[in-house]
């Protein structure tokens, strides 16, 4: 089997007036798709690398143009998100998994997949290097960045925030994580009992409740909803809350905010099984 480690950029809505909230909410829609084919032996295979002309969001927001270096011009020269679709599943192969950094890019895919209504069933697994190296080598609950890893591993990273360049990065840093071990399945899948993370960009604190990709998401034992309400501020940038599914699963999930501009913040939701010191540090709080 080959992995396919991979890396999004997206374009954003240049005001909450022009967010598609039908029949989803498109919090991103891709405007470049970067990945690099590796085998087991985290030997190079191939690279893929394509712009995309947008549909929904067809204006480079400002910040995103800054941060990624794409320009109006430039998405305007790319094919279709369908095109390019088609295109990288060929590519892609037949045998494959998926590693990105963080799960938000494999999260982004299956938006804007829905939004094109093209079909998500041929998405292979997909593992989360970002949390594999926070197990591994920090050992806290906290979201590393792929430069803090490049950093810690004494690696000069190549310019992020451009998709292919930050698969590579991921690659890099992958081999300064295995070492001479192989890619396994086994090795990368970390299980549901895990923190998961999720990055929103662009959101106010106090929209959290009204916003369904925030207050909901899906049980990790039985697949029901997970509903979240009456979030209490554990500090300045973090809320808190006890999810439930209608089962009955539990769990504490924490949202924390990261100040962008204009009083807007990216956000990072972290999800634990709960347990009763997390419940005690739940009905602590006011």
């Amino acid at each position: 089997m080959n992995y396919i480690v991979l890396d999004l950029e997206w374009n954003q809505a240049v005001s909450r007036r022009r967010l598609i909230t039908n029949p989803i909410v498109l919090n991103g829609e891709i405007v470049q798709i970067g990945a690099v084919k590796i085998n087991d032996t985290l030997a190079e295979i191939d690279r893929f690398n394509e712009l995309i002309k947008p549909k929904f969001y067809t204006t480079m927001h400002p910040t995103v143009r800054d941060l990624t270096g794409i320009k109006n011009a430039d998405i305007q020269k790319g094919r279709s998100f369908p095109e390019v679709i088609n295109a990288f599943r060929q590519w892609c192969g037949k045998d494959f998994a998926f590693i990105t950094w963080s799960m938000t890019d494999l999260s982004v895919m299956k938006d804007n997949l829905t939004i094109y209504e093209m079909a998500a069933d041929w998405l292979p697994p997909c593992y989360d290097a970002q949390k594999l190296f926070d197990r591994q080598f920090i050992d806290d609950d906290h979201q590393h960045s792929l430069g803090y890893a490049l950093y810690l591993f004494k690696e000069k990273p190549l310019e992020c925030h451009d998709a292919l360049n930050d698969a590579v990065n991921t690659v890099t840093v992958l081999r300064h994580m295995m070492g001479d071990e192989k890619l396994s399945p086994d090795y990368l899948d970390l299980g549901a009992d895990e923190p998961m993370y999720y990055a929103h960009l662009k959101i106010k604190p106090e929209l959290v409740e009204e916003d369904p990709d925030l207050s909901t998401f899906r049980c990790f034992d039985c697949d029901e909803d997970v509903i979240c309400r009456n979030w209490k501020k554990q500090t300045s940038y973090q809320l808190v809350t006890i999810g439930r599914c209608g089962s009955g699963h539990e769990f504490f999930v924490r949202l924390r905010f990261k100040k962008i501009h204009d009083g807007l913040y990216e956000v990072y939701r972290v999800v634990y099984d709960l347990d009763d010191e997390l419940e005690e540090i739940y009905e602590e709080l006011e």
